[in-house]
């Protein structure tokens, strides 16, 4: 059984009782490494009291937490980042990066594995220091900083997407052979939920929402990079008037402040004619029931996505989906949604293909079928399970090279 270390970036602890994107994907590992155990893991992570007990859930993972220093870690980030900018030189970022460092050294090489999941690229150079680079495995989650002395600094790249791995190439010299794409996966618990007879109907009343209505929903930050001026705009292109936006999600996720963006959203609604119902942060737990009364998910992203995994969360919600072409959404949604490219004729585009889905039942039931078909392949065992098949290609890959 191989040990495995895993570099947890600084803001949210793991189990990720906080939320944080990357804190969710390793809370996957642990959690069904306990069903079907085959690594020993090392969580390196921040602390929090929430967790203070956690470790008595866990056979397989050990858990060693760092306090953040709420006077200090500002400052030393500061100095950090003038110290980047001035001497183009890379310190630790922060006090409690200096103490997994020092955890690194003092293990003396009894991990087999460090998964670095920090997102901080150019503190692998300092992990190298410390720790064996063959050993060393870099799971980039965006496209990251790469260049050439970062990437000799680390075995083997982990990306989420051939689209961040390409991007990752074209900064380095790395080789493909030391490349493993290594897909998202999702919480398939909260999105194979249905909702209810007597959910729907207390929603629609909530809602003030009819069975009749298009509802057509959008889930996530509302920020002009996301698409959302441009969806408003295709939609009073339509002249529907069973034309309803939910709009779930805000700025800075579940933070109470308005930007000047929503400010400008909210003002295109108040003079627009189509209904939009703003539900500001919903979280994952309740998403299930607002996609149950959806007769379309949009999702017209403008920036090049990583990953977009809330296309796949739209699909195993059983809903059809509209979304664009950037970065890595294709890849990830394959055929079962409709993808459109963002050129200037963008906003016609998409009103087009919503008008189009409204108009054919026969087509958004297929979609349905397909999309469900795709988010199975996202599901957390199904992530797990490509983590230990990546584990065993490294490791043939590493017996053929000593031979």
């Amino acid at each position: 059984m191989k040990n495995i270390c895993v570099i947890i970036p600084y803001s949210y602890p793991v189990p990720a009782i906080l939320g944080g994107a990357v804190e969710t994907l390793v809370q996957f590992l642990i959690d069904e490494n306990e069903k079907a155990p085959s690594f020993q893991f090392t969580i390196l992570a921040t602390y929090s009291k929430k967790n203070e007990n956690v470790q008595a859930s866990y056979k397989r993972a050990e858990f060693i937490y760092y306090k953040p220093r709420k006077l200090l870690d500002p400052i030393w980030f500061f100095v950090f980042r003038a110290i980047k900018k001035v001497f183009r030189i890379y310190i630790p970022f922060s006090p409690r990066f200096v103490s997994i460092l020092r955890h690194l050294k003092r293990e003396g090489g009894r991990y087999d594995y460090v998964l670095f999941e920090s997102g901080l690229t150019y503190m692998l150079p300092l992990v190298a220091k410390v720790y064996p680079q063959e050993r060393i495995l870099n799971h980039i989650h965006w496209p990251g900083d790469g260049n050439k002395k970062i990437d000799k600094s680390f075995a083997y790249l982990l990306s989420v997407s051939h689209f961040c791995a390409e991007e990752w190439k074209k900064a380095t010299t790395r080789k493909d052979d030391k490349i493993f794409v290594w897909n998202n996966g999702y919480n398939d618990y909260f999105f194979q939920k249905r909702i209810s007879r007597s959910e729907k109907e207390n929603l629609y009343k909530e809602l003030k929402l009819s069975e009749t209505d298009d509802i057509l929903i959008y889930v996530g930050r509302i920020i002009p990079e996301k698409g959302i001026k441009e969806l408003l705009e295709a939609l009073q292109r339509l002249h529907n008037e069973k034309l309803v936006l939910l709009l779930i999600g805000k700025a800075n996720f579940g933070l109470d402040k308005t930007t000047a963006f929503e400010k400008e959203i909210n003002s295109m609604i108040q003079k627009g004619s189509i209904r939009v119902i703003q539900t500001g942060f919903v979280s994952n737990e309740y998403l299930y029931k607002y996609y149950g009364i959806s007769t379309l998910a949009v999702m017209p992203t403008l920036i090049d996505e990583s990953a977009g995994m809330v296309n796949i969360e739209a699909m195993a919600s059983g809903v059809p989906l509209i979304t664009t072409d950037k970065g890595a959404v294709k890849e990830y949604v394959d055929n079962a949604a409709v993808v459109l490219d963002t050129g200037s004729d963008f906003v016609d585009k998409l009103a087009d293909a919503i008008n189009d889905l409204l108009l054919h039942s026969e087509k958004r039931e297929r979609m349905i079928q397909d999309g469900l078909k795709r988010a199975c392949y996202f599901a957390k065992a199904e992530y797990f399970k490509r983590f230990i098949s990546i584990i065993d290609n490294i490791e043939r890959q590493e017996q053929r090279i000593k031979k």
